[in-house]
């Protein structure tokens, strides 16, 4: 598990395109999963910028990406735009919903698991199938 994303202003596309030829090849089959979908809290051009680096790589290269996940924990917040959140959905369907998981970094435990998961994860506008897929996501673990 790798959190990318910086504290540098200029983080995004170079910082993963750089991640991508030099610290990627490097993993070779083990599972490789980027928290918080390349960026941290919330959705802004930084994160954008790095998601679509790794949508154009994944198109240009998807084998490569067989065995990248992206956890999808605390990317958007309620402050979140709609129009931010349509972009993270346009990201997540060029890379493939196969390669994105739920996950929160947050305690959370039994019920509030379940409320966080029903009440914060809807929020995106994605196809209940899409979600669906998304929820029944699991990286495998390195043996």
């Amino acid at each position: 598990m790798i959190h990318l994303r910086t504290q540098q202003m200029d983080y995004g596309a170079a910082d993963v395109r750089r991640f991508i030829k030099e610290v990627l090849p490097s993993a070779g089959d083990t599972p490789v999963q980027i928290a918080h979908a390349a960026g941290w809290s919330g959705i802004d051009p930084a994160t954008l910028s790095a998601l679509g680096a790794f949508a154009d790589d994944v198109e240009a290269k998807p084998r490569r990406f067989r065995h990248v996940w992206f956890d999808l924990s605390g990317v958007w917040t309620d402050k979140t735009s709609p129009s931010d959140k349509q972009a993270l959905v346009a990201l997540i369907r060029r890379i493939g919903v196969q390669h994105f998981l739920t996950g929160s970094d947050w305690p959370y435990n039994g019920d509030n698991l379940a409320d966080y998961y029903g009440r914060v994860y809807p929020e995106l506008p994605l196809t209940q199938r899409e979600w669906t897929a998304i929820r029944k996501n699991v990286a495998p673990y390195a043996r």
